[in-house]
């Protein structure tokens, strides 16, 4: 096993490339074997520490064409810190900063310590340096620029940037991000090469995978060294004296050491030494990984761009020069592009990214934290992200396609392991889920509204704990119906200590290990953990004692800023920390804080709604809600369950079981057809009436098992095979107490009526 055994597909190099098995395997070896101190002692273990130091140094600078003369190197935690390091060098005089706009986020923020800053194009790169410093001619000046841009892969290596910098002035500097690029391409910091710029930063983890370490390199000389003179702050390691009480201290005159604060991360730093070693082992040399990765981007674009419909309109959008594949001066191993359907609609970068993630392919969706040249191609302008940020638009949602134009888009990204293998995985995924009508099974009829309704109340359940595991309503018990759905349902979730984030189950399936017991009578949840080979866990929280105060956090839920009142207790800390292990608690939500979604609707209730008597729609008027995603209640029907099953894949194991939509009643009665809830407007249960909203849109949520946490992917390609309405997946509706009822009860039993 040379990387790893795993049936996963990896296009995500970009992100960080896959490590070596034999490069940890060394690590473990080299550190169990001996005994490494700490740099900063003078013993023998801290003096075979320093040695792998200093090789590790030497290394890096080789394989940069470069040595110790030339260049300085420091170790960081990871390019962005590179860049922040730098940036506290200048920040205390006056200085002017020119970046690309093709630039990371990590690049343009700088800008935040600069005295003024421009941005630059490259066809207007020597206006702007010039104008810049003609406007601040006693600053110092910083110009900055990616080698490749990390969203769209095009290099910008072959610039006679750095050249045209230096020539303003003495007090011009030049930055290189090197992060993407040298991944995948030799770099050459020679004095004649045209990357040999003042600063680089780059990531070992990206070339490496392991270890999570960066580096600025810092060319030597006198005003390069100046630059780092006013800096304030220093650590544990960088200083040759220092009194306490006078204000006295002399760094250390190796620019490196006086810039490394504390004790460097020093088995990371062995396990740079090993990486490089074991990288030219099994690559030779970066010249050989270069001409993989561009002989194997060129196979993939030729493959995509293969891909049509039958009408003739291609499935791929692609965000790169086509003619620069070929060229790895020109384009790095990276494909950018989004989707469209058949009609030349958009398809949104979320729903491939729910496919990618059933099918276990890993890509990246989104700006990639690269705003400029997410904008640059896919041609939205800044004052539409503005926009669509104060209509609640963030980084990491699935508001992917506003006002008909994509927010972001996919990246695959190469490494050198990468093979044809997984390029074929990517075009067999995108086959199957968006070109081959068999597998897609578009359904565009419903059957005609019966006459009679055979059905009643199977099952109730709420999910106290927004993404945990259901509770069952007793029988015989009436439950009490609220506008904003069944009373306790989602009034409670689990936050992050750190952000304040609303934990989901889509990222920590375990939580689908914690079920809540209500007892009302008491006013007390019982919470337990319960999973297979694990001990069980209790722990009983008060219902009625948390309410929104003054110590509310800003939390954010579905891409929503909502209110949350963490519940301050290191016991229930620590029982859902050890769970989820990361660090969070219990919180309760503020009640009337969000409203239905109706865009999040399928198409089949639209036209119904609308017609239903009074002036208000379900577009205009405000339904409130609680944590739920969309609605305040989801019904599912037993015979539609049934249906569903008659098109699983061939060979599935399991019956799907209802759980697995997280439903709030669950109907059935054996002469009930199979989604005859796709044609009702309005339905009750004893003597409340529901508004149906909706059908409700799936997401790949339906494949993580709510009763266990496992991951299946037989629901999904179920609904692929038979629920594909207008390019979305349907199933269940979701439904809203008659504003007229005000609040209701219901329970398991009630007969249903469908109301004409």
């Amino acid at each position: 096993m040379l990387f790893f055994d795993s049936d996963e597909t990896y296009l995500d190099h970009s992100g960080t490339t896959i490590p070596a098995a034999s490069l940890l395997r060394k690590h473990y070896e080299v550190l169990s074997s001996n005994v490494y101190g700490n740099p900063h002692s003078q013993s023998r273990s801290s003096q075979r520490t320093t040695a792998f130091l200093e090789n590790a140094k030497s290394r890096v600078l080789k394989m940069f064409n470069t040595d110790s003369s030339e260049y300085d190197l420091v170790f960081t935690q990871n390019s962005t810190a590179a860049i922040k390091l730098l940036g506290e060098g200048l920040s205390d005089r006056d200085w002017s900063y020119a970046y690309s706009e093709d630039a990371h986020t990590s690049l343009v923020g700088l800008r935040q310590l600069a005295t003024n800053y421009k941005t630059f194009s490259t066809d207007s790169f020597h206006d702007c340096t010039n104008e810049l410093y003609n406007e601040s001619v006693s600053k110092n000046l910083l110009v900055a620029w990616p080698g490749q841009s990390n969203f769209s892969g095009e290099r910008f290596i072959n610039k006679d940037w750095h050249v045209k910098t230096k020539a303003l002035g003495d007090n011009v500097y030049t930055l290189l991000d090197i992060a993407a690029l040298a991944m995948t391409y030799p770099i050459d910091l020679s004095s004649e090469s045209a990357l040999a710029t003042d600063f680089l930063c780059l990531s070992f983890y990206k070339i490496f995978g392991f270890p999570d370490l960066g580096a600025l390199l810092i060319k030597k000389s006198s005003k390069t060294a100046q630059l780092f003179e006013q800096r304030r702050y220093f650590g544990g390691g960088t200083v040759e004296a220092l009194t306490i009480n006078q204000d006295f201290f002399a760094r250390k005159s190796s620019l490196s050491c006086g810039l490394h604060d504390g004790t460097v991360p020093f088995h990371s730093i062995i396990a740079l030494s090993l990486a490089l070693d074991t990288h030219y082992e099994l690559f030779s040399s970066f010249t050989d990984i270069s001409n993989h990765v561009t002989a194997l981007s060129k196979y993939a674009i030729d493959r995509l761009l293969s891909l049509t419909y039958e009408n003739g309109q291609q499935l791929v959008k692609l965000y790169s020069n086509e003619l620069f594949y070929g060229d790895s001066t020109k384009q790095g191993p990276i494909i950018t592009f989004n989707l469209r359907d058949s009609d030349g609609e958009w398809i949104g970068y979320s729903k491939f990214d729910e496919v990618c993630s059933i099918e276990g392919i890993s890509i990246r969706t989104g700006t990639m934290c690269n705003t400029g040249s997410a904008a640059k191609v896919i041609g939205y302008s800044e004052k539409s992200i503005i926009e669509n940020y104060y209509a609640g638009h963030v980084c990491g949602d699935e508001n992917d396609v506003m006002h008909d134009t994509p927010t972001g888009a996919i990246r695959v990204s190469f490494g050198a392991m990468s093979s044809t293998r997984e390029v074929e995985a990517l075009i067999q995924c995108l086959q199957r889920y968006f070109l081959n009508p068999a597998a897609l099974g578009e359904s565009t009829t419903v059957p005609a509204l019966v006459s009679e309704t055979p059905a009643h109340v199977k099952s109730l359940q709420i999910f106290p704990i927004k993404s945990c595991g259901a509770f069952l309503i007793p029988e015989n018990t009436k439950w009490r119906v609220l506008p904003e759905g069944l009373e306790w349902d989602r009034e409670f979730c689990v936050v992050s200590t750190a952000t304040g984030d609303v934990l989901s189950m889509k990222k920590y399936t375990e939580m689908a290990n914690i079920r809540p017991f209500l007892d009302t009578d008491s006013g007390t949840m019982r919470i337990r953990y319960q999973r297979k080979g694990a001990p069980v866990k209790d722990i009983i929280v008060p219902l009625l004692e948390y309410t929104i105060n003054d110590k509310e956090i800003q939390s954010r839920l579905c891409g929503e800023r909502i209110k949350t009142a963490p519940l301050e207790s290191e016991k229930i800390k620590a029982f859902f920390s050890d769970i989820l292990g990361t660090p969070c608690t219990l919180a309760k939500s503020s009640t009337n804080q969000r409203f239905y979604k109706p865009h999040l609707d399928g198409p089949l209730n639209s036209s119904k709604t609308a017609a239903k008597s009074g002036t208000e729609t379900n577009e205009t008027k405000k339904i409130k809600i609680s944590m739920t995603n969309s609605s305040p209640l989801l019904l599912i029907s037993e015979s539609s369950m049934r249906e569903l099953n008659k098109h699983r894949e061939p060979g599935a194991n399991a019956t799907i079981n209802s759980s697995v939509f997280r439903g709030n009643i669950i109907i059935d009665g054996g002469a009930l057809e199979p989604y005859a809830e796709d044609e009702w407007s309005e339905i009750a249960f004893g003597n409340c009436f529901y508004t149906i909203l909706g059908p409700c849109r799936r997401c790949n949520m339906v494949t993580v098992d709510s009763t266990d946490g496992s991951i299946d992917k037989t629901p999904y390609l179920a609904l692929q095979n038979s629920r594909r309405i207008a390019k979305k997946l349907l199933f269940g509706q979701h439904l809203t107490l008659d504003e007229r009822v005000g609040e209701g009860f219901i329970t398991v039993g009630d007969q249903l009526a469908v109301r004409r």
